[in-house]
């Protein structure tokens, strides 16, 4: 706990990252509360990306632990800490430029398959899937822009429909309300 009395969030203890002879993290240890927001900054090679791939579960780590809500899950594959409620967007745009903004809010959703237009049929049955991905819509001001390939959006259209499905990703119903700020 912390001097307020309320529990992390995420908490990073401890946390190193190697490969091979280079040191990328030396003992970062980090709470993040809920309602917060933070930042991290540093210059280039200053081991930012390396902590958002341990927070995410794309890179392992060397040692130490990561936390969500005093779960550990250090050791979880991406797709379970997704399912968590940690997602996250790339520097560049990885979207998928064949499929509309509707589309990405769709596929974007907790799931047991593998094929993503597979799954389309799947969530457009969903009432829940149905649900999540129109309030992501509407909170993301995407409404106007629903039916259209990602690929013909400017720059920053694309970007808010990245944020917008990583969102989405693990969206309990009535959320967004959180994810405003002050």
């Amino acid at each position: 706990m912390n001097g307020a009395g309320q529990a992390p969030l995420l908490t990073l203890s401890g946390v190193t990252k190697t490969f091979g002879g280079v040191r990328a993290l030396s003992d970062v240890s980090l709470e993040v509360l809920s309602g917060q927001i933070v930042g991290i900054i540093g210059p280039n090679g200053a081991g930012k990306t390396t902590t958002f791939n341990i927070i995410t579960g794309a890179y392992g780590v060397s040692k130490g632990e990561v936390l969500l809500e005093g779960k550990n899950i250090t050791a979880q594959p991406s797709y379970q800490i997704v399912r968590a409620g940690i997602s996250r967007t790339f520097q560049n745009i990885r979207l998928f430029t064949d499929m509309t903004v509707w589309e990405h809010l769709l596929v974007a959703q907790p799931h047991d398959g593998f094929s993503l237009r597979r799954l389309l049929p799947m969530h457009w049955a969903n009432p829940v899937a149905l649900h999540r991905a129109r309030q992501t819509l509407e909170f993301f001001e995407l409404g106007d822009v629903r039916d259209r390939m990602a690929r013909s959006l400017p720059y920053g259209m694309q970007r808010r429909v990245e944020l917008a499905r990583a969102v989405t990703a693990r969206v309990p119903d009535c959320c967004f309300v959180s994810l405003r700020t002050r």
